[in-house]
């Protein structure tokens, strides 16, 4: 403004670091009226002999003034200067003796018009010296805005100079105006952008007069902090850039939101592993990478055995922190280059791209398997778990992430059928599993009400009395369209839906009647009953058994309960108390499958049990394995020392017999014995059998 219209304004001060700021005598002047208490000082003076109208406002010393004039005496709350505008009059008074003249002349030549002219041109004058103070009204509120503000300002000559900057810039950057002042506008630059980003950035500038978008700048102290910017170029009447204006706001906070929204929808808040919608988005990316590069991949899907029970019987937060610890030991193992998540629930998917051989495969899978060999420590107490792990392959179990899904599902479930702790690889063979598995889980829910189970039953042999003893009783479904579904797959898929205790009750209320007719038969017969871990912690079980046998008058000695391994591995203090309920009943409690659940015979020692079962994977080499014949005769030597009876199950020919006869095994259970049959072949069984006395 200078230039265009000579009108001054600069910083004065009695006391002054530049000599360019040092106070005339009239600004002198004005500065003493401030420390009387003058808010603002205007006058019409002269300044060389020309006349000017001068307007000067006081500056009063803050704290942040301290650090460059503090030498200079002054103290908080003093007047250390004044910002001092000189607007020349000049310009008003040559027109107002224009007017005067004009005035004249009309008034002598045409003075019957001299009235209207008179009028005439006083209004233009007037209205030309309003448009002058209106001019000067918006240049001051234009510098109010400036500096009032709430979005940092800077303003930079063509070449990038900053020329001036707001307070607002101060306060988000740190950059004082004498820090800014006269640097380049790289001030703030963060090295977050490459040299392209810039380059665009001026294209825009230069080629479109302005540019917006979001920047990583970097304040004075270093902190990096995301900018919303928006530049614009003053250019003269020929086009050319005078100045840039930029206004920079602080979107740091909001792109932080931002991260954490888009975090929360694509990871798993318990494990923080990748959910399942971030896992689906990876495995299409890298099916697609995959065909392109002509490579293939493998995917796992792996679930936790026996999770549920422990969600039912400990709590979910129990469960939570198991799965917490699933995820950090998964994580310490699996490469960082493959992806894990938690698909859901108690199951977790691992991707493995960039043609994952064979034995790579299976040595991750093995690798997981042995993660679950140590126990979870929760609130200072062992909680053992296993898990079965589905694996397909691309290409060749599926072109798509559904198919390599379902088939990874699909195998998965094939390893719970086949005893769980296992992985199992897809094959085209179980597609009909596939299929057929909702139909199946319809037909289990409805077959207790269509009563299609039976009950079978396979007797075991006393070696010492040379006599059957006893008759375990089992569940068998005989489905009108699949014809009869093998425990391995039924179980399972029982426990899965919530509804094995449902069986579990039926096995027994008709196990004992059948007992108790054997037992007027002449056949004096312990009955064995599998109850799995839902049915032992669901309410009311001891006074249902009561009652089931009560109503009959069957003994409660002549009832033994066989419980899974296990159920032992994480039971509570509630746990023992069902057990040692149904022990003072008179029920005989047994403990099946010994030996495929981290086994520690020390703790049998609290258990309220009289027999263990030795699993059929210890004894079906036994003939020919010493390392079987070592540990079998080991568990049935130190289970008699501990006063408790010994079962072996799963026998299926003579000389396993008299291996365990020699052993001293008190029962043998199996097919050399006998296998599962209906009551009335059982019956005719008992009546043939020469072995029974």
């Amino acid at each position: 403004y200078t230039r265009l219209y000579g009108i001054q304004g600069h910083i004065v001060g009695i006391k002054y670091l530049n000599p360019e700021n040092k106070a005339d005598e009239w600004e002198t002047q004005a500065i003493h009226k401030f420390e009387k208490g003058y808010t603002e000082v205007l006058e019409f003076t002269s300044i060389q002999g020309e006349p000017y109208i001068r307007l000067m406002g006081p500056m009063v010393m803050t704290a942040d003034c301290l650090k460059c004039h503090g030498h200079l005496g002054y103290k908080i709350g003093d007047i250390r200067g004044g910002v001092s505008v000189s607007v020349p009059m000049s310009p008003f008074l040559g027109l107002e003796r224009t007017t005067r003249q004009a005035l004249w002349i009309s008034h002598l030549l045409i003075w019957v018009l001299g009235v209207i002219g008179f009028l005439s041109i006083a209004i233009s004058a007037n209205n030309r010296i309003k448009e002058r103070a209106k001019y000067i009204d918006e240049m001051r509120l234009a510098a109010h805005v400036f500096e009032s503000a709430l979005e940092a300002t800077v303003i930079t000559d063509a070449s990038g100079i900053i020329i001036r900057i707001n307070p607002a810039f101060e306060e988000l950057t740190g950059y004082t105006e004498s820090d800014a002042k006269g640097k380049k506008s790289n001030l703030l630059k963060s090295h977050h952008h490459d040299g392209e980003f810039y380059k665009l950035l001026w294209k825009d500038l230069l080629e479109k007069g302005e540019w917006k978008g979001e920047i990583w700048n970097r304040r004075k102290n270093g902190e990096l902090f995301v900018a919303r910017e928006s530049i614009v170029a003053v250019k003269d009447k020929t086009g050319k850039p005078l100045y840039y204006i930029a206004n920079i706001q602080d979107i740091t906070e909001k792109k932080e939101t931002e991260m954490r929204i888009l975090h929360l929808a694509h990871c798993d808040p318990l494990t923080d592993l990748p959910n399942r919608i971030l896992f689906h988005d990876r495995l299409l990316h890298a099916i697609d990478q995959a065909k392109k590069d002509n490579e293939s991949l493998a995917l796992l899907f792996l679930d936790l055995d026996g999770f549920k029970m422990v969600n039912d019987t400990l709590g979910h937060p129990v469960g939570d922190i198991i799965l917490g610890q699933v995820a950090a030991r998964l994580q310490t193992m699996i490469p960082g280059s493959e992806t894990i998540s938690r698909f859901g629930g108690d199951e977790f998917t691992i991707l493995l791209e960039h043609n994952p051989s064979f034995d790579y495969t299976t040595k991750i899978a093995s690798d997981i398997l042995n993660l679950f060999k140590e126990p979870f420590e929760i609130l200072e107490r062992p909680i053992f778990l296993t898990a079965s792990i589905g694996i397909s392959t691309y290409p060749d179990h599926g072109a798509d992430s559904e198919a390599l899904l379902k088939h990874a599902d699909t195998a998965m479930y094939k390893a719970k059928t086949l005893g769980k702790n296992r992985y199992y690889f897809f094959q085209e063979e179980l597609s009909g599993i596939e299929k057929n598995r909702l139909s199946l889980d319809t037909s289990l829910r409805l077959a207790l009400k269509r009563k299609e189970f039976e009950v079978y039953y396979q007797p075991r042999y006393d070696v010492k009395e040379n006599r059957i003893v006893s008759l375990e009783a089992l569940a068998r479904w005989a489905h009108p369209e699949l014809g009869n579904v093998s425990p391995t797959i039924f179980i399972p898929e029982a426990e899965e839906l919530g509804i094995i205790s449902g069986i579990d009750k039926f096995v027994l209320t008709k196990a004992a009647h059948d007992a108790k007719e054997l037992h007027i038969a002449g056949f004096d017969l312990t009955i064995a009953v599998n109850l799995s871990n839902r049915s032992l912690q669901e309410p009311g079980l001891t006074d249902f058994i009561q009652e089931q046998l009560a109503s009959i008058a069957f003994p409660f000695n002549r009832l033994e309960i066989e419980i899974t391994e296990s159920y032992f591995l994480n039971f509570t203090k509630e746990d023992i108390q069902i057990l040692e309920k149904l022990k003072q009943y008179g029920a005989r409690l047994a403990i099946d499958d010994f030996g495929t659940g981290y086994s520690s015979l020390s703790y049998l020692k609290q258990l309220p049990v009289q027999v263990i079962k030795i699993d059929r994977s210890f004894l079906s080499q036994i003939e020919v394995d010493e390392t079987d014949q070592t540990l079998v005769s080991t568990i049935i030597s130190m289970s008699h020392t501990l006063g408790l009876r010994v079962v072996a199950e799963g026998i299926e020919n003579e000389k396993q017999f008299h291996i365990l006869k020699q052993m001293g095994c008190d029962e043998i259970q199996g097919y050399y014995i006998g296998r599962p049959v209906n009551v009335f072949e059982i019956r005719t069984f008992l009546l043939q059998e020469h072995l029974y006395s």
